[in-house]
């Protein structure tokens, strides 16, 4: 293994650490379910600001899931659904584009082992 290879390893071994849901996470495409519980961990994209008058930013963006290529059977779909815990209730968050023509999912690194998966948040599951 390369050094570039063993540090990219090492990092993704931290961010998962650092950011990985408190509850159960589960990738559904139809039928099939992949539990990816401590494989997969949060990201965030900021696709808008606005100013308001008081000079502060609001800024919107949906919840990012960063999961590693070899997690998954197939690249993810718009469509797709991503089952969170959150604070004990199973949320479900729909694969979909931003509005601002970015695609549903794009690698997270020039490596392309990380997929960078764009969810909306769609309720209780």
């Amino acid at each position: 293994m390369s050094r570039a290879s063993r540090g990219q390893s090492a990092l993704i071994a931290r961010l998962r650490a650092a950011h990985a849901p408190d509850g159960a996470l589960t990738y559904v495409r139809g039928a099939e379910r992949i539990d990816l519980t401590g494989r997969a961990w949060f990201g965030r994209t900021v696709f808008s600001r606005i100013a308001n008058a008081g000079g502060a930013a609001v800024v919107f963006g949906d919840r990012d899931y960063l999961i590693p290529k070899t997690e998954l059977p197939w690249e993810p779909k718009k469509g797709d659904v991503v089952e969170e815990v959150v604070n004990g209730t199973a949320q479900k968050f729909e694969v979909l584009p931003p509005a601002t023509g970015e695609p549903d999912w794009r690698y997270s690194d020039p490596g392309e082992t990380l997929f960078r998966v764009h969810c909306k948040h769609k309720g209780p599951a």
